[in-house]
């Protein structure tokens, strides 16, 4: 099958594929602004699909959203890495709310006692 276009529809299709450098500094100076109103990546990839899917294919994210809570892949939540981490909080609590992916590793591992030991209180009748 052969598809006849004209010259202007053929430089309209290779420009929409390729954008110059000045068109990408626009739109990434526009996702910045857009970013703002936005507290997490995924509202702003809701509302704005085809800006996201360009940062994402540019490996732009970070630059937009530079505080945005990044996973782990597997395999790097170790005894050492865990250990590491549970430095930043000072209670259990703490360190579920703030590292879920942590907690829950250690949970598993059985090493939430060694990270936080319990402490024992005494109770008597006066208290």
């Amino acid at each position: 099958m052969k598809i006849i276009i004209s010259e202007t529809q053929r430089t309209n299709l290779i420009e929409g594929i390729f954008l110059s450098d000045e068109e990408k500094k626009q739109r990434l100076e526009t996702s910045i602004e857009l970013a703002k109103n936005y507290s997490r990546p995924r509202q702003f990839a809701l509302e704005h699909p085809k800006l996201w899917s360009w940062l994402r294919k540019e490996n732009l994210v970070d630059v937009v959203f530079p505080n945005r809570q990044k996973y782990r892949p597997d395999g790097y939540w170790t005894i050492d890495t865990i250990g590491q981490e549970s430095t930043k909080y000072d209670s259990r609590s703490e360190f579920e709310r703030g590292n879920q992916w942590a907690y829950e590793k250690a949970r598993r591992l059985g090493i939430l006692d060694a990270l936080f030991p319990m402490r024992k209180t005494t109770y008597d009748k006066k208290m």
